[in-house]
């Protein structure tokens, strides 16, 4: 449970939930107690991830290997992705380095430690490969639209965030990649309506509200825009969201109403 509410933004209950697991007891019986381990840990590795805790998220998942290492393969690509937000290169690639090709995260590690590389021809072919195998999944899609982005590819962006759209049409991220790609395009009125969507199904989401309020600004509708930061100001905010909120809410945030 509380890995969902992380995976669906809402760092609050997720840490409410956390807070609530108990530890699993020493191993008595492997076969038994490892699965245990495995669920902690990808639960307050997400957690970790969402809130941009990179040693968080490598000890989360470090300990979950280590204590069930016959199930730790869902756990090394998570691993992999947090060292290399750490800067950690070299321990990220040896995280995957044993990891099947046919293992759908594992290409998405691959595909987003790439990105951080700025090696975008790598992460595309990685993307690609993941969304390949997994066609009826969104999340690769909307991982290649935001790798196309940090590009500066928008139009590349939208068709990719489109893509994630139809494979899954309740996937809050594929809304909110393809709403921050149409205002990277100047699109701020459609960016408006997917950042409503990404709400309906994120609503807890403060990435969400404060881009939200920077299309709106954009608009001229600077009393909207307002009322989606303070909304944003009443979720826990990751340090990325923290700096774009401080920047958006700057007397050059927002516009005037027309």
């Amino acid at each position: 449970r509380p890995y969902l509410l992380a995976l669906e933004h809402d760092l609050a209950s997720a840490q409410s939930e956390a807070d609530v697991i108990e530890d699993p007891p020493a191993p008595k019986s492997p076969s038994s107690v490892q699965p245990r381990f495995r669920r902690r840990a990808e639960a307050m590795g997400a957690l970790s991830i969402a809130r941009e805790d990179w040693d968080g998220a490598v000890a989360a998942y470090q300990r979950g290997i280590d204590e069930a290492p016959s199930r730790a393969l869902p756990l090394k690509p998570w691993l992999a992705y947090a060292l290399a937000r750490k800067g950690d290169m070299p321990s990220a690639d040896m995280a995957l380095q044993d990891t099947p090709d046919d293992c759908y995260p594992c290409l998405r590690a691959r595909g987003k430690i790439a990105a951080i590389k700025r090696d975008w021809q790598e992460a595309e072919r990685w993307f690609a490969e993941a969304a390949r195998q997994g066609p009826s999944l969104p999340w690769a899609n909307t991982d290649w639209a935001e790798m196309l982005m940090a590009k500066g590819d928008a139009q590349g962006a939208i068709t990719q965030a489109r893509e994630a759209i139809k494979r899954g049409p309740k996937f809050a991220d594929a809304y909110q990649a393809l709403g921050e790609a149409l205002a990277l395009s100047g699109d701020y009125a459609d960016a408006v309506k997917q950042f409503e969507q990404a709400a309906t199904y994120a609503p807890k989401w403060g990435r969400t509200q404060i881009q939200w309020g920077i299309a709106l600004g954009k608009l001229g509708r600077s009393t909207e825009a307002q009322g989606k930061f303070t909304v944003a100001k009443t979720f826990e905010l990751a340090p990325s969201e923290q700096l774009l909120l401080r920047i958006a809410t700057s007397e050059r945030g927002v516009t005037n109403d027309k």
